[in-house]
């Protein structure tokens, strides 16, 4: 009987091994196999950078999450034929922003997925469709070439390095923690969207819970973009031109928006000092239909200005750039901002430039911000 006890004994230690080890396996599976398996699909949905991205181009620093130009990116814009957008550039950028996607990936629990153009990259949480990201940057593109036919920006030429990189989020709080990462600062996140362009290297972070919404939000941070690369620092604009162009922008891409009820006679009614006031913008930011008001009467602005004094405008925008706002206008007009406005306001909207953007890649002549321009 010794040898039967001995069997059976070896059968319940058998039995008991291979139970465990199928409890290992288990745990292993839902621990490891499965995150790796989730980690890889997500890769796929992050192009990879040019096998021969210089990786020496830009630093990612890690407090505030920023990425930053070396001095060889300055070596190689040092030719006046040069592009901020020539592909070593773009992917070597790519490589460090890459990165950041891949760092938010931890700090969100959430991974990340992204789409690449000639001067946009947009990124997003894989919990939100494809198609979002596809026509989002469609749309980027198209605002883009709008506005630098419309401002007749010349070839050669340089706005920011690289591609811009749009973040998109639908959920509040995963924007606020970017926000944070980024040192972006409260008051910059409170409006659903902010801008960063340290050094020509543009982040726009996106909160946005309907597509519709996203569209209007992204074309107004490219804007914001757009006169970045002009000025050369953040804000340096009256606001009235930055949400008039939006606004214009607005009615050429996107059809033209329809104001809330009532908001047709407080436009009448705001006046060119109005505008140039920012504790009037301010105080509207709780009143959407005084708001529109203004945001209408910005956009008649711009779209008057467009259609008798284009060159004045365009010299206008570039003066901005070189001298005090009241020198600018000046030399631009012969006449006061206020004085401009207020003929605006008085003369009947002529009809919007028909513009239509050439193929190509643009960039601007001058040296992007923070590279001794």
């Amino acid at each position: 009987m010794d040898w039967l006890n001995w069997l059976l004994i070896g059968v319940v230690v058998w039995a008991l091994m291979t139970l465990f080890r199928k409890k290992d396996d288990a745990e292993q599976r839902v621990s490891g196999e499965i995150h790796v398996e989730t980690r890889k699909k997500a890769t796929a949905l992050l192009p990879l950078p040019d096998e021969r991205a210089d990786g020496e181009l830009f630093t990612l620093e890690q407090t505030p999450m920023r990425i930053k130009p070396t001095a060889k990116v300055a070596t190689l814009l040092a030719e006046p034929s040069a592009s901020s957008f020539e592909k070593p550039l773009a992917e070597g950028l790519w490589l460090r922003q890459r990165e950041m996607l891949e760092r938010l990936e931890g700090e969100l629990e959430m991974h990340q997925q992204a789409e690449l153009s000639v001067h946009f990259a947009i990124a997003a949480p894989t919990n939100q469709p494809a198609d979002l990201l596809t026509q989002a940057l469609v749309n980027a593109e198209k605002s883009l070439d709008l506005l630098l036919a419309t401002f007749e920006v010349e070839k050669p030429a340089r706005l920011w390095m690289g591609r811009a990189l749009i973040l998109m989020l639908s959920n509040r709080k995963l924007f606020d923690h970017v926000a944070w990462l980024a040192e972006a600062g409260l008051t910059r996140s409170q409006s659903g969207a902010y801008l960063i362009g340290d050094d020509g290297v543009v982040l726009i972070c996106v909160y946005a819970t309907r597509v519709s919404d996203s569209r209007r939000i992204i074309l107004k941070q490219i804007v914001r973009s757009f006169l970045y690369a002009l000025g050369g620092s953040y804000g340096e604009y009256p606001r009235w031109i930055e949400e008039g162009i939006a606004r214009w922008m607005e009615t050429e891409r996107l059809g033209a928006p329809q104001p809330p009820a009532g908001a047709d006679g407080p436009i009448q009614a705001a006046a060119a000092s109005k505008l140039i006031d920012d504790g009037a913008w301010k105080s509207v930011e709780d009143d959407p239909i005084a708001e529109e008001a203004m945001l209408r009467s910005a956009g008649r602005q711009v779209e008057d200005l467009l259609a008798h004094d284009r060159g004045r405008f365009i010299t206008l925008l570039h003066g901005l750039k070189a001298s005090d706002s009241a020198t600018a206008w000046q030399k631009a007009f012969g006449k006061t901002e206020e004085e401009v406005l207020a003929r605006a306001l008085a003369s009947k909207p002529g009809p919007a430039p028909q513009v239509k953007a050439d193929e190509g890649t643009y960039i601007y002549m001058d040296p992007p911000p923070g590279l001794g321009g």
